[in-house]
């Protein structure tokens, strides 16, 4: 059994200012060194036991050994969810810029067929792009905001012949 008196010296020894897992951590390696201390003489008329061999593992032992040991198991699980969130919000990038990468892709290839047609048939074409090609994308929200121009375009034709008329 312990003294009184090495209870509250390895109490006093650990700083009340730590945080509480330190000052557990603290009170763990206190509690290791006071009984390597504790056993060693018990421990010397052993047979085959090597004093600097105990004492070099004994002190091996540092108050931070323990802290980083029981810290990085913390980090090293925030670090795995982290990696975790990343590669998801990777893969939805990537799903979403090849969307947007084949809607580019098909407004060019109308785009280039509607120039090979010629000026004359351009005032009056449409360009439909279908809902199946965008829904479930950030393109459906951005694409539904804008204005519908080929309405606005054919609205305002008769204002279009008339400035015609004066340039000429």
């Amino acid at each position: 059994m312990t003294s009184r008196p090495e209870m509250v010296e390895l109490c006093r020894s650990i700083s009340v200012d730590l945080t509480e897992s330190k000052r557990l951590s603290s009170l763990l390696l206190s509690s290791f060194q006071f009984s390597v201390q504790k056993l060693e003489p018990f421990l010397r008329g052993t047979e085959g036991f090597s004093l600097e061999s105990f004492r070099a593992k004994g002190s091996s032992f540092s108050p931070y050994s323990v802290i980083l040991q029981s810290s990085r198991k913390v980090s090293d699980l925030a670090l795995e969810t982290s990696v975790a969130e990343m590669k998801e919000y990777i893969t939805k990038f990537s799903l979403e810029r090849q969307s947007w990468d084949q809607l580019l892709l098909r407004y060019q290839e109308e785009a280039e067929e509607i120039l090979s047609r010629g000026s004359a048939e351009t005032k009056n074409t449409e360009v439909e792009v279908g809902p199946r090609m965008y829904v479930g994308s950030s393109q459906s929200e951005v694409l539904n905001t804008k204005p519908d121009y080929q309405k606005i375009l054919q609205n305002q034709t008769k204002l279009f012949d008339c400035m015609e008329l004066v340039v000429s």
